[in-house]
Parts: structure tokens; sequence; C-alpha cells
């Protein structure tokens, strides 16, 4: 959107015009105006509407249907409309007041997306100088089925025009006291941005998630007191937004002060410059309230716990499909104390005590364990997981597969069920206590199904079997050889015996 730093400037050398003809019809400067225009914006400008001045009680005129085209955008603007007092036309530009500068029904199109700019209303406007102003304007991906993205900004802006000298930067856009409402915010920003004249190489597609013209184009610096934050289908009270953005690297931290009944703190640095382009990012949050995350979501797991997460994520790419691919980082969840469902682990529990034909009550494990200690540790490498458990004195690790841009997971593991210290309820029939317990899960990411792999547990226990009989026939014979050899051949049976495996 270089065109919206430099129309204001532009259309202030129409007025000027408009000051030397206005006893004429405007419509036949036409060609003077565009190229004027044109040099002083920077695009391709062409007026295909009217014309229409206005001399009293201010001079002041409205243009309609204006092109303004360069190499990556193509801009119409519905229509211009400015009121003016111009001492003299080659007077500075402090000299010049604008009563009111208007563009409405601007559409700017970008490598397939649509920025729609439904009006931009300054009034009371001179350079250097605080002005209102209302920004109304949507965006529409490139997508067919993509919805309006909405963003509207009412506060006071103060333009700068800066030194010609300085190829890089042509302007500068301030803003204070600006209330933002938005898709997916709402607060009250102040900050600045500056026109970049950079451009970039790289050729944009429909899936990308970044635009990097659009980055490179301007360096921005602002914070934002938010009262209302959308992250995907979730809504949350109260946060700040910083953004810092220089020459296409940008820092961008976001905290949010009510995450779930806790807090959520979040960095991320990217830079454009780069291919591919790399993300760097990383989330702390404490005192969540495991109740009110489980219930924003799909999952009907009975949780009740204060949480604190942590993790870093290194990502590659543009796309989606790319930073899925590229990602790596590891995560780590402390659980508290607290209480927790775990009705898939009494019924693997049941189904290995049926396997051992033992008599173990684990039915008697209730469906909601108060657990003393829950931890987990996640490793990501693309699609490549592990991931390690501790709830009590029970122990899993798993590692595969998860997709997320597929919404499932495949995952195999061990799990090991210590001998239980006081105030642990977690049991498993003696035979397989301390013993490593293969395990799958598999499913969708909100409510996997994790079973034991009976088939192992299945050989683990013919084996257990086998070497209690082994023990009984060699603790029998080692009493036979006791009673009825004599005792200078005893050392020697038994090594005999040991030869044949017993």
């Amino acid at each position: 959107m270089k065109l919206l730093f430099r129309l204001i400037v532009a259309s202030v050398i129409l007025i000027g015009i408009a000051g030397y003809v206005y006893f004429s019809d405007g419509d036949r400067y036409k060609l003077d105006l565009e190229a004027y225009l044109t040099e002083a914006s920077g695009y391709q400008i062409s007026i295909n509407g009217d014309i229409n001045w206005q001399i009293q009680p201010t001079l002041g005129l409205s243009a309609e249907n204006i092109d303004a085209i360069d190499a990556s955008e193509n801009i119409n603007i519905g229509k211009l409309t400015l009121n003016a007092q111009i001492g003299n036309l080659f007077a500075a530009l402090e000299s010049w007041q604008i009563h009111s500068f208007v563009l409405e029904n601007v559409k700017v199109e970008s490598q397939g997306s649509q920025m729609i700019l439904r009006k931009l209303d300054i009034s009371d406007f001179r350079p250097d100088e605080a002005s209102p102003f209302v920004l109304d304007l949507g965006y529409v991906a490139a997508s067919a089925d993509a919805s309006s993205e909405d963003l509207n900004l009412a506060g006071q802006l103060t333009f700068t025009a800066l030194d010609s000298a300085d190829s890089a930067q042509r302007a500068r856009v301030r803003f204070t006291d600006t209330t933002l409402t938005s898709t997916y915010a709402s607060g009250i920003c102040n900050g600045e941005i500056t026109d970049n004249n950079t451009t970039s190489n790289t050729t944009s597609s429909d899936d990308d998630l970044l635009p990097v013209d659009s980055i490179l184009a301007f360096d921005a610096d602002f914070s934002c007191d938010l009262s209302r934050i959308v992250v995907d289908q979730y809504e949350f009270q109260s946060g700040l937004l910083n953004l810092s953005q220089t020459a296409g690297k940008s820092k961008v931290s976001l905290a949010i002060a009510d995450f779930f009944g806790g807090k959520l703190q979040s960095k991320a640095t990217i830079d454009v410059n780069l291919r591919p382009i790399p993300w760097d990012i990383s989330f702390s949050g404490s005192d969540i309230d495991s109740r009110k995350l489980v219930a924003a979501t799909d999952n009907k797991l009975n949780w009740q716990a204060p949480l604190k997460v942590q993790g870093q994520l290194k990502m590659l790419g543009n796309t989606e499909e790319a930073l899925a691919k590229s990602v790596v980082g590891s995560a780590n969840l402390d659980g508290g104390q607290g209480s927790i469902d775990i009705g898939q682990v009494k019924n693997a529990l049941i189904l290995i005590n049926q396997l051992a034909n033992t008599g173990e009550p684990v039915e008697e494990l209730p469906d909601q364990l108060q657990y003393n200690n829950l931890t987990a540790a996640w490793t990501i490498q693309g699609e490549a997981n592990t991931l390690i458990v501790d709830l009590d004195n029970l122990q899993a690790n798993a590692s595969g597969s998860i997709a997320f841009l597929d919404d499932n997971l495949s995952l195999t593991g061990e799990a090991v069920v210590q001998t239980p210290k006081p105030g642990q309820q977690i049991k498993l029939t003696p035979v397989l206590m301390d013993a490593a317990i293969p395990f799958d899960c598999k499913g969708k990411l909100a409510e996997p199904e994790c079973k034991p792999n009976t088939k192992a547990v299945g050989k683990m226990l013919l084996q257990i079997l086998k070497n209690s009989q082994q023990d009984k026939v060699k603790e029998k014979l080692d009493e036979v050889i006791e009673e009825q050899v004599p005792e200078q051949l005893r050392e020697a049976a038994k090594q005999l015996l040991n030869l044949f495996g017993q």
C-alpha cells in the first residue's frame, strides 16, 4: 500500500494545479494531471472518470475512477475528494492546509489477493501535525472461498514527508490513540509506519502465508493494548501486542493476560529476506486452567489442574506444508498436582491383567485419578515426534508421526508401572510390575486411542512364564544334587546342567 503514503502529497499537488486552472474545464488538463501524479506517486496514473473543481468556500476537487499501476500492484480508486487552502502554489508543503481528504472504494490487487479500502477520511491535515482520521479496509485472499478480513482504525495521524535525498524512505505516518477494530483484535494502538522503497524478486503464490512484497515495503514500530484477541476459533480478553519491523526483519510479541485463566507470552522473529523464510517462535504460560483449556476444544477429557507450558519452534518456508515439514522444536508441560481422567489407562491395565490371568483388582482403580505429579516433554522434528510422560508411578515414552495438517497421529511406545509408593494408586499385576509394556496410539490429535500391544504383551508373558518354570526346575534339580550327589561331584553336576540350559 505504498500509494496511501504518496497520495496525500500527490493530491496536494493536484489541488495546487487546480488552483492554477480552476477557471477552466478540468478534463482539458487530464493528461497533464496524470503525468504530474505519475511522477509524484511513483505509479502509472490514469484518470478515467470526471474531474470536478470547487472554488468556494475553499478550493477543492473530486476525481473518479483513477487507476494506479506499478510492477507489483494494480490499484483502482473509486473516488478521491479533497478540499484545501493554499496561499501559494509554490510555497513549502508545510504552508498548505487540507480541510478534508477522502478516498473511497479503493481496490488494490497484488499477487492474486485483494485489499479493499472502503474509506480513508483525513480532516484538518497539515504535514507534521496530528490530524483526525478514519480508515476502513478489508482484505480478501486469493482463495475463491476466502472470507473478508476487516480492519478499522480511528484516531490521530501525523504525516511526514522525508528528505527526498533519502531514496529508501519517502514518508512516515505516526498514529496515536488509535482505536483498532478488526477480525482478529480490538484495542488502542500507538506507533509509526515508514514507507520503504524496497522490492522483492520473489514471486508469491496463493498458498503463501506472508505477503513478502508488502512486508518489505514498510518499516514499522508500534504497540497495541488489546481488549480482544482472536486466535483460530478462540477469543481472549486483555493483551499486549508489540511489532518491530525493519527491512523485512520482524519481531513480534504477544502477551495474553487471561489465557484460559492463566497467562501466556509468545515471541516470534521472521526474516523475509532469506529463502526459505526462517521462523523462530517461543512461548511460555503459567496458571492455565486445564478445565477451561479442555472445554475450549472438542476433547471430553476431565482434567483439573494448573498448567505450565514452555516451548520453542523453528520453521522454514512460507506455506503451511513447508512449515509443517520443517518444524523442529520442543515443548514441555507441567501439570502440577490435580486430577485427570485415566479411563484409557485403566482399561489398558485391566486388559493386561486379563492376559496375565491374574486376579489383581485393577478395576478398583478410580476413573478420575488424584495425582501428585504430571509432566510431559515433547520433541518435534517434522512429522517425527517423541513424547515422554510421567504420571506418578507411570512412565511412558512414545515416538512416531504427528501430522498436524491431516489431524492424526500414529505413535508406538512403552509404558512402565513402577511399584507404587504411598499415595500412588496406579497398579499392575506383580509379574509385570516395572516391566516395559508396549502400546500403540492412533487417531485424531484431540482424542487418540491408546491401547497395549496385546501380541507383544502375550510374548512377554510367555517368556516370563518360561523363565519362571525354568527357575522352578533349576531349583528342584539343585535340591536333588544337594541331597543325592556326592559333595565332590556337586559342582561338576551343576556346570553340566548349565550346559543344557538348566
